[in-house]
C-alpha cells in the first residue's frame, strides 16, 4: 500500500477568495503609505504585510495530511496529530455549516468506540483530495447528506466534538455572566478605592 499526502490548494475556493483578499489588502497596505508617507510609509506597509502573510503562508506550506501504513498524520501550522492506523474503525464525512467561514468539507476518523482520533478540516483541501483520503483510508464512512450545524453533526454522532464546541449558546451564556462578574468587581473595587 502507498503513502498518500494531501497537501492544501489554491484551487479550493475558501482560499483562493483568502488569498485575493489578502492580495488586495496587501496592495493597499503598500500603495497607501507609500503615497502618504514616502519611504517610511513603505517601510510600514511591507512590515505590517509580512504580519500579515507570514501566518497564512505557514498554513499553506507546513500542513499536509499524510496516510501511511501504519499511521495517519494530520499537520497543521503549528501543530501535529499522529495516530496509529490499526486505531481508525469509521469515518464521518460532514459538510459543517461554520459561522463567519461557510461550509467547512470536514472528515472525521473515529475509533472502534466512535471516538474521534483526528479531524480533517477540508477549508484548506479539495473536495477531490478529501474523496481520494476517505478512499485511501478504506474504513466505513457514513456521509451527511446535507449541511449540518455542529450542535446538529454532535445530535447525529454523540461524542464527535468537544462539547464546547457542541453547546455555543450555553458557552456564550457562561463567558457573559463571567464577564459581568468581572466587570461588577472592578467596579466595586475602582469605588471602594475611590471613596
Amino acid at each position: 500500500m502507498t503513502d498518500l499526502v494531501l497537501r492544501p490548494s489554491v484551487r479550493n475556493s475558501a482560499i483562493r477568495s483568502r488569498v485575493v483578499g489578502v492580495a488586495v489588502f496587501i496592495a493597499i497596505m503598500l500603495v497607501l503609505p507609500t503615497i502618504i508617507g514616502g519611504l517610511p510609509g513603505l517601510i510600514f506597509g511591507v512590515a505590517f504585510s509580512t504580519v500579515i502573510i507570514a501566518p497564512i503562508a505557514a498554513l499553506l506550506l507546513r500542513s499536509r495530511v499524510v496516510v501511511t501504513p501504519t499511521a495517519i498524520t494530520v499537520r497543521g501550522m503549528l501543530l501535529q496529530r499522529r495516530k496509529d492506523r490499526a486505531t481508525a474503525a469509521s469515518v464521518v464525512r460532514a459538510m459543517l455549516v461554520v459561522p463567519r467561514t461557510g461550509l467547512v468539507d470536514t472528515v472525521f476518523v473515529l475509533d472502534a468506540k466512535k471516538r474521534p482520533l483526528l479531524r480533517i478540516n477540508g477549508n484548506i483541501y479539495r473536495t477531490a483530495d478529501l474523496d481520494r483520503l476517505v478512499q485511501h483510508l478504506g474504513l466505513p464512512t457514513a456521509a451527511v447528506q446535507h449541511p449540518v450545524t455542529v450542535p446538529q453533526l454532535e445530535s447525529m454522532h454523540p461524542g464527535i466534538v468537544s462539547w464546547v464546541e457542541a453547546n455555543p449558546f450555553r458557552v456564550g451564556c457562561v463567558g457573559a455572566g463571567i464577564a459581568v462578574v468581572v466587570i461588577l468587581v472592578l467596579a466595586s473595587v475602582i469605588t471602594a478605592v475611590t471613596l
